[in-house]
């Protein structure tokens, strides 16, 4: 399997937004994306085809390297939910080939339900379905309508309980969504609890607007969830 062919980046940096921003990892990029966001901030992963790697050889022999120094995995895009047969491929030979590692993190705006749920069952076949607090999946849900976010909301959170993770919510201060994004947070408690506010963020849309952070922590102190730092954008790391 030529895995290699969808990473356009891989390097040493820092968690940049929620759940751990700041802390050390290996990223690992892919390209591609389902949707086209005015807002995305790696809109190179929308139109960069050729990889950063020549080999699976050299893709694993570079990830196995960078691991050494963070382990700590974040998987991102563009889309990763678009290659999940590779997500599976690379995270079996990381731990067949007992290469350390305390934490992965993927993201996803977690439309592309069925392909994850084809991972959870390679997932099920393999060691990290037996290793809890390994995996994390961060879903940063793009709102579509309130009909389609009850529906793949139910879906994915469940999809990704039973995977073992622990799932966290990274939602988008955007003008347009404010009513669906307080519905989505009304939601999750419906469904989940008051506790699963631990877990959703709300992040501004640009990474130095003084005012629009001001607006982004009024809404969180309101609604009760956490505040997403950019910090990747501020510090200018990938």
């Amino acid at each position: 399997m030529e895995n290699y062919r969808h990473i356009i980046e891989c390097v040493n940096t820092f968690h940049g937004e929620f759940p751990f921003p700041g802390r050390i990892c290996t990223l690992l990029r892919f390209r591609s994306c389902n949707l086209s966001c005015d807002f995305c901030d790696t809109k190179e992963a929308m139109w960069t085809k050729t990889s950063v790697f020549t080999s699976d050889y050299e893709l694993y022999k570079k990830l196995g390297n960078l691991l050494s120094y963070t382990r700590n995995l974040l998987i991102t895009g563009g889309e990763p939910g678009l290659y999940t047969t590779s997500i599976s491929s690379i995270i079996d030979y990381l731990f067949v080939s007992n290469i350390l590692v305390e934490t992965i993190q993927i993201e996803t705006n977690g439309l592309l339900l069925d392909r994850w749920q084809d991972l959870y069952s390679s997932f099920r076949k393999s060691v990290v379905y037996s290793l809890p607090n390994l995996l994390f999946v961060v879903w940063s849900p793009k709102f579509v309508s309130e009909e389609e976010t009850e529906k793949n909301f139910t879906r994915l959170y469940e999809t990704f309980n039973v995977l073992k993770s622990v799932t966290y919510i990274k939602l988008l201060d955007s003008p347009e969504w404010e009513q669906m994004t307080e519905s989505f947070i009304k939601l999750a408690v419906k469904l989940y609890g008051q506790t699963v506010k631990k877990r959703i963020s709300l992040m501004p849309v640009t990474k130095n607007n003084t005012t629009e952070y001001e607006s982004t922590i009024e809404k969180c102190l309101k609604w009760g969830i956490n505040l997403s730092p950019r910090l990747h954008l501020v510090l200018r790391v990938p």
